[in-house]
C-alpha cells in the first residue's frame, strides 16, 4: 500500500525511520527502506527536503560504524529513489557536506569533549 505524504507526514516518517535505526541493535536496512518506499511524496517543499536530509546526514556523520552505513544507505535511497525530487535531495546532501567542511576540525575524546590543541 502506498500513500501520499504531506511535508509534515514525510518528515515524521523519516524521523521514525531514523529513530528505528538508532534504537535497534541489529538494524535491518531493508525494513527501514521498505517503510520509506510505501510513501509517495509528489509535492515536498525545499525546506522539508533540506531539514530531512540534514537530520539523516548529521546522524550518519556522528554514528558508530555499524549504524553509519545504514544512514548512508538511507541517504543514497532518498537521492536515487525519490524520482523527480532526486536532484533536490542531492543538492541538500551537498549543502550538508559543504557546511561540515566549513567548520573547523576539532579533535574530541570518546565522550565528545574537545581535546586541547
Amino acid at each position: 500500500l502506498m500513500f501520499e505524504a504531506t511535508d509534515r507526514k514525510f518528515a515524521n516518517i523519516v524521523k521514525a525511520a531514523l529513530t528505528r535505526v538508532e534504537r535497534t541493535l541489529e538494524c535491518n536496512y531493508e525494513a527501514v527502506k521498505d517503510d520509506l518506499a510505501r510513501v509517495s511524496f509528489p509535492r515536498l517543499s525545499d525546506d522539508t527536503i533540506c531539514t530531512t536530509m540534514s537530520q539523516v546526514y548529521d546522524r550518519a556523520a556522528c554514528a558508530e560504524p555499524p549504524k553509519a552505513h545504514v544512514y548512508a544507505k538511507l541517504i543514497v535511497y532518498l537521492v536515487k529513489g525519490s524520482g523527480h525530487h532526486g536532484d533536490r535531495f542531492r543538492r541538500a546532501v551537498l549543502d550538508c557536506c559543504q557546511r561540515q567542511l566549513k567548520q573547523p576540525f576539532r579533535l574530541q575524546d570518546p565522550d565528545g569533549n574537545p581535546l586541547p590543541p
